[in-house]
């Protein structure tokens, strides 16, 4: 059979571009040889087309006169492709998306199908003297271990917009312009014979500016792929930090352009990162494990409902809740909060009034809903990890009726407290509502409310009570009077006169408690998921025992020179607890203290004869009656 040979040939274009009226011209070289009988559909002469790209196989040159001036046209790998395409995207401002691909299988297969239906129809005179054998059989057979045989890519402004909405929202930033500017990359045998690469070729051209700000406003272009500043972003995150701060991090790191946009995305993919495909519940129960382990004395509990295979209650607390528990266990404030976490699950914690007048979180609770159920086994997981229960003197919660029964079966010798904060409000807003009355009536009424709660004597209710009456046309069927006489007129809970023989610690309020909510809210919100809310109510009470610990380990105090002997002691202990102590102490035996004392076998009794006021004084609890 005759061998046949091919020729070194050079080709010159010249055309002129539409936008620049430029002339531009570029050499095509193109040189291979084969001893090898090509394939019987390549024997047809082919006229040379001026528009395709050729080169040799053996020198690196460049394309010119495009936007893909001075990229490489010949690569060995996809992987030295997609890195140098990335660098020269960068450098010229150009971003591509990718449109197609098409894998090296798939073509191989086509092909290998079209040669045989060819084989197949050679049989026959007809076909095989009129058929085009060429666009049959599809080409040569490349080597499957290139993976991908070609891909397109598309400008960014020209890949189609496709709206996924319904039509309720427009959407008003859409990249697609129409650009033309296309690139395609695909295998190709060598001219020499000698293996394979794959050529680039460029086609269309940019409708748009190419400059450096349209480049960074694209938000893949400032997209942080440093695994270090990565991991630095999730620390912060779980620290609790802000996105603004992360972003002034972020910038101080020479990463001027990002925005807050993007460090909301970068938190969300490190957070989708780190934790490892496991559901919230397998991330909360290792959390919880991992805070037994940390230290002796740590319980957790998680209580999963058997029927739904759902959480119901989690909760938890450190051995130095528990000792500061068995220290201050006379008054306990209630509460829960909602707003922490994105499973919608409640907060509800356990605070005591320590020695220095502040409060103290005694135990954390997440329960699913604020059903009497659920807070009753979290108050259960209380008293069985606190043995000193029975000690509680008082509990502060505010108005919700479902936490006053629960606490009311838990502790039953307990007083019961009411917010005196959140009385005041509700009341107030009853007037609003149910009041039915003009809008001068209604703010009369709010006063009244307000005097009611701090009434100092049962006289001074009784004269208050009348004239929310007389304000409300003394309409005994009024609603606001109604519910008024039903819900509130038991004043042992909520007016102030009631108080004075419990043992509260001058807690009125549960301003103590809402003050510390402000305080986890500042580094918590609606966005966490339920094992960072653990991770992050564990770390700020580690914060809170060493703060504590610190304070109790101080020495040092300034005490008035003219203080009583007995009192220095004290101030050696706090601040707080020397005023309380200092008042009671004045009022015994100060200057000004004027009573009758009259004693028996038990108790005492301590006559102002100023007042004719009388208390009743138990030496075995300590407290007046």
């Amino acid at each position: 059979m005759k061998r046949t040979s091919w020729h070194r040939t050079e080709i010159r274009t010249t055309w002129t571009t539409r936008k620049t009226k430029r002339k531009m011209s570029w050499t095509r070289k193109m040189s291979w040889s084969t001893e090898e009988e090509p394939n019987a559909h390549r024997k047809r002469k082919k006229k040379l087309n001026q528009n395709l790209v050729y080169h040799s196989a053996d020198e690196d040159e460049v394309v010119a006169g495009s936007f893909l001036e001075g990229f490489t046209t010949f690569l060995e790998s996809w992987d030295l492709f997609d890195k140098v395409f990335a660098d020269f995207q960068e450098q010229t401002y150009q971003l591509f998306s990718l449109r197609t691909s098409a894998s090296m299988k798939a073509r191989n297969r086509k092909i290998a199908s079209e040669q045989a239906k060819a084989k197949k129809n050679a049989l026959s005179w007809k076909a095989g003297r009129n058929s085009d054998k060429h666009s049959r059989t599809g080409g040569t057979l490349l080597p499957e271990a290139w993976d991908t045989y070609c891909r397109t890519f598309l400008c960014t402004h020209g890949m189609p917009f496709v709206s996924k909405g319904t039509g309720r929202r427009s959407h008003s930033k859409v990249r697609s312009t129409g650009c033309s500017a296309r690139v395609n990359a695909r295998v190709c045998l060598r001219p020499s014979g000698n293996g394979f690469h794959f050529v680039v070729s460029a086609s269309g051209a940019h409708d748009h500016a190419l400059t450096e700000h349209r480049w960074y406003s694209y938000a893949e272009n400032r997209r942080i792929e440093d695994p270090q500043l990565r991991e630095d972003v999730a620390v912060l995150s779980k620290a609790g930090a802000k996105p603004r701060g992360i972003l002034s991090y972020l910038r101080a790191k020479k990463w001027k352009l990002m925005l807050l946009t993007d460090v909301h995305n970068l938190i969300h993919v490190v957070k989708k990162t780190f934790r490892g495909g496991r559901t919230d519940a397998e991330r909360a129960i290792a959390e919880l494990d991992e805070f037994i382990e940390s230290a002796t004395g740590n319980t957790a509990e998680c209580i999963v409902d058997s029927e739904t295979n759902v959480i119901r209650v989690v909760t938890f607390q450190s051995a130095r809740q528990k000792r500061l528990f068995a220290a201050f266990p006379e008054v306990v404030l209630v509460d829960s909060t909602h707003g922490t976490n994105v499973n919608r699950y409640k907060l509800c914690t356990f605070t005591v009034h320590d020695v220095f007048g502040l409060g103290q979180y005694v135990q954390h609770a997440l329960v699913q809903t604020e059903e009497k159920a659920n807070l009753a086994l979290s108050v259960g997981a209380f008293k069985r990890n606190n043995p000193q229960w029975s000690k509680i003197e008082v509990e502060m919660t505010d108005k919700a009726m479902h936490e006053k029964e629960v606490l009311h079966d838990a502790w039953p010798n307990a007083r019961q407290l009411l917010c005196r904060w959140h009385v005041e409000t509700w009341l107030k807003k009853q007037c609003s509502r149910l009041g039915g009355v003009g809008r001068a009536e209604t703010m009369k009424l709010k006063v009244i409310m307000k005097e009611l709660v701090n009434a100092e004597s049962q006289e001074e209710y009784g004269d208050l009570k009348g004239s929310l009456l007389e304000t409300l046309g003394n309409d005994k069927e009024n609603r606001l009077y109604m519910s008024f006489m039903q819900h509130w007129d038991t004043t042992d809970e909520w007016v102030m006169f009631k108080r004075g023989d419990v043992p509260h610690l001058m807690n009125n309020t549960n301003n103590r408690l809402e003050s510390k909510w402000g305080r986890i809210k500042e580094v918590m919100d609606t966005h966490m998921t339920i094992d960072e809310l653990i991770s992050m109510l564990i770390t700020l009470q580690g914060y809170a025992e060493e703060r504590y610990l610190s304070e109790w380990h101080r020495v040092g105090s300034r005490v008035q020179i003219n203080e009583d002997r007995e009192l220095k002691s004290i101030r050696q202990l706090s601040t707080y607890a020397f005023r309380i102590v200092s008042d009671q102490y004045k009022l015994a035996v100060g200057p000004q203290a004027n009573y009758s004392t009259d004693m028996d076998c038990e108790k005492t009794r301590l006559t102002n004869p100023a007042t004719a006021k009388a208390h009743e004084v138990d030496p075995r609890v300590r407290f007046c009656r």
